[in-house]
């Protein structure tokens, strides 16, 4: 700590001046593999395996499985537990992959979403949230602040990993990285840059449409969400 040092601050004064440097965060592990509320329509399914969860539509037509969940220490102390603080930076990170092709496929994890009553299928963000949506094997990075945006991140690869992180910089960006490369922003009304005011879900989903006939798989790893307070 040179600059500390150059102050002529002793080591106690220069632990102190470090911490108040130092942000606030929440680091969450929502694990693929936990015990997911779900709602599954045909032949959906999700294959857990130790290291990830191989989310599967089956071959029945117009098919989906859907895991969701509230969120929880996303918010700051003023705010519900369940609900997220977008005023705050927020990054989610997580691996994912695709087999087998079906153009009618699509694959989704979101932030967002109100109670899915019934748990009806995902759709494109319409609150406050954050999200990535896979058409086949299109992947697409997508936002809410007060209206959507989305962008197309790169076309997928069958049966290799992808490592995703959204980083949310509040009011300011969102930026979409794959394999440590920034493949996409979003600015304006699609960057969140307030507290929700009402509870979040995570959400994972993959689903067919009306020809079916092909098994399609969306592995997904842990999902790290790091917010700070």
């Amino acid at each position: 700590m040179p600059l500390l040092r150059a102050k002529g601050l002793g080591p106690k004064d220069q632990y102190d001046e470090l911490i108040k440097t130092v942000k606030i965060i929440n680091v969450c592990l929502a694990q693929a593999v936990a015990n997911w509320q779900q709602g599954v329509v045909g032949s959906g399914a999700n294959a857990v395996r130790p290291l990830r969860a191989m989310i599967h539509t089956g071959i029945t037509a117009n098919s989906r499985w859907t895991g969701y969940g509230t969120v929880w220490g996303l918010s700051s102390p003023t705010q519900g537990s369940h609900h997220v603080d977008f005023s705050k930076n927020l990054e989610l990170h997580v691996i994912i992959g695709r087999n087998n092709s079906d153009a009618e496929f699509i694959g989704r994890i979101q932030i967002g979403g109100t109670a899915p009553a019934g748990t009806p299928a995902l759709s494109d963000l319409a609150v406050s949230g954050i999200g990535l949506k896979i058409e086949n094997y299109v992947l697409t990075g997508e936002a809410y602040g007060t209206a959507r945006g989305e962008v197309t991140l790169l076309t997928m690869t069958e049966d290799l990993p992808y490592f995703v992180q959204i980083k949310v910089y509040a009011g300011v960006r969102v930026e979409f990285w794959v394999n440590r490369e920034l493949k996409g922003t979003l600015t304006g009304s699609a960057v969140p840059n307030a507290p929700t005011g009402a509870e979040r879900y995570l959400d994972i989903e993959v689903r067919n449409g009306a020809t079916g006939g092909v098994d399609c798989y969306m592995d997904t790893g842990d999902l790290v969400l790091i917010h700070s307070w």
